[in-house]
């Protein structure tokens, strides 16, 4: 079926950039740098360090400087993460870099699409 209708439109493959594309974005540098903590990338993902916020009737604590992510699906610290955080939103996917380091790809949901820990 793929073969012959391509793609349905309701796969997280339709949204995911081709691999030369993606390739591309993640070697650039025209991510944005994150300069003020705590912020809203959408109205699902949320990034912080040391503080706190409350959303949809919860509250989420970070005591150390370390980047977190929180969304209505996952909450994560990201460990020995001090470096500059940068974001891309490409379409429907949103990426979260730290340094040369990939952090997560998500959708504006807060799901999160793909985990990695660093690519080439």
């Amino acid at each position: 079926m793929i073969e012959r209708d391509g793609i349905p439109q309701y796969s997280i493959k339709a949204i995911i950039p081709e691999t030369a594309k993606l390739i591309k974005m993640l070697d650039s540098n025209t991510m944005d740098l994150v300069e003020n903590f705590p912020i809203d990338l959408t109205e699902n993902i949320h990034l912080m360090r040391r503080g706190s916020f409350s959303r949809s009737g919860a509250t989420n604590k970070s005591s150390d400087d370390y980047l977190s992510i929180v969304t209505p699906h996952i909450s994560m610290s990201v460990d020995n993460c001090l470096l500059p955080v940068h974001t891309k939103k490409d379409g429907e996917i949103i990426y979260i870099r730290s340094g040369s380091d990939w952090i997560g790809t998500f959708l504006p949901d807060g799901r999160m699409v793909i985990s990695v820990s660093r690519l080439p």
